[in-house]
């Protein structure tokens, strides 16, 4: 019997030995990796990186996009809106629309025709007309109101996605999903913007499609297997944020994902799948999975990620010192995974040690 207590001390013994021999382990291995900005540093170059990125592609949109409402080369198409303003004639200051047939109907010039014509060349039609017969060297102030024959696409997780028209008052991306009637519970707190430039031609036509609202269709080409530019929806409400300015064009498309998920496997109590949140992180994401499993190696967490669809980046986290305060929490971005290894050699001790405690155990009941 003494042989049999002897044996069970040892066994228990030696798993303290190895688990602390696994514990020290991971940091001979890792090298410097325990300093939390050495941990991380890998994640943010690489979100540093596609930030920069977005910023000059974005850059580059704003230096090569004049803005419709005050571009004179605009040219004028029908169900566009022009507001059209006379000096001193006052009965000649109104808003009016294109026709299907190209023409504006103002007080004495009747049906003007204006389709085709720049917003520079409708301006001297008019002061021409007027010229004529009724106001001696008239001033005539011409711009679009509405941009009906630009038309944007709107997709993805807005209440209300279609095709909309421009106008002065929506032609940058906020005040598309405002008219589309903001963003759905489901939808991620970033928008994917498709250039016009950047798509094939004539994507915004309705060959087979996606149905949305109004019956009209959008043709998926206008996104497949394009790269969008991905702007923070927080950057697009910050106004001091040359982002927030950028105008869109006739063909962009605006697309809003759905929020996502990421994953949690290993050795947790419920691996899978979890859907994503403002709030997700390391902790809020292995709770989510049930916390962590019987011989979880918490100190060597690996966070996998994709900044990009052709980019993998994975570091190591130490889960104890997060969830005691020693480092910061690590915020879960859509698509990572989040894998918490098993220690083998702390649960096959365990195993003998508990083949040795039944074995003790039966001993111990046998009678002397």
């Amino acid at each position: 019997m003494e042989c049999k207590r002897s044996s069970l001390l040892l066994a228990v013994l030696l798993v303290g030995a190895l688990d602390g021999c696994s514990a020290k382990q991971p940091a001979e291995t890792r090298g410097s990796s325990d300093s939390p900005a050495v941990a991380a540093s890998p994640t943010e170059r690489a979100d540093a990186a596609s930030q920069g990125a977005t910023r000059a592609r974005v850059e580059r949109l704003l230096d090569s996009r004049r803005n419709l409402a005050g571009s004179n080369d605009y040219l004028v198409g029908p169900g566009d809106v022009l507001k059209i303003a006379v000096f001193e004639v006052p009965e000649m200051d109104r808003t009016a629309r294109v026709a299907e047939s190209g023409d504006i109907t103002l007080p004495l010039l009747g049906n003007v025709p204006v389709v085709g014509l720049t917003v520079q060349g409708v301006h001297d039609r008019l002061g021409a007309l007027l010229g004529r017969k009724y106001v001696v060297n008239p001033q005539v102030d011409v711009h679009v109101e509405t941009f009906a024959s630009q038309r944007v696409a709107m997709m993805g997780r807005v209440e209300k996605p279609g095709i909309y028209p421009l106008s002065r008052s929506a032609s940058r991306i906020v005040d598309l999903v405002g008219q589309a009637g903001g963003l759905t519970p489901e939808a991620a707190r970033r928008i994917e913007l498709y250039p016009v430039e950047e798509r094939p031609a004539g994507a915004l036509a309705s060959p087979p499609g996606t149905a949305v609202a109004g019956g009209t269709t959008i043709d998926r080409a206008a996104i497949e297997g394009r790269h969008p530019i991905v702007i923070d929806l927080f950057d697009l409400m910050d106004l001091s944020d040359p982002i927030s300015s950028l105008a869109l064009r006739d063909g962009d498309v605006v697309f809003v994902p759905d929020r996502g998920d990421f994953f949690v496997g290993g050795e947790v109590k419920k691996p899978g799948k979890y859907g994503l949140s403002d709030t997700s992180t390391l902790i809020t994401a292995i709770a989510e999975a049930g916390g962590l499993g019987d011989f979880p190696i918490t100190d060597q967490v690996l966070l996998v990620r994709h900044p990009s669809p052709s980019e993998k980046v994975t570091i190591a986290l130490d889960f104890d010192a997060i969830t005691a305060g020693d480092q910061p929490d690590v915020a879960i971005h859509e698509g990572d995974q989040v894998i918490v290894h098993r220690s083998l050699l702390r649960a096959g001790v365990s195993k003998v040690v508990e083949t040795m405690g039944r074995f003790i155990g039966i001993g111990l009941s046998a009678p002397l």
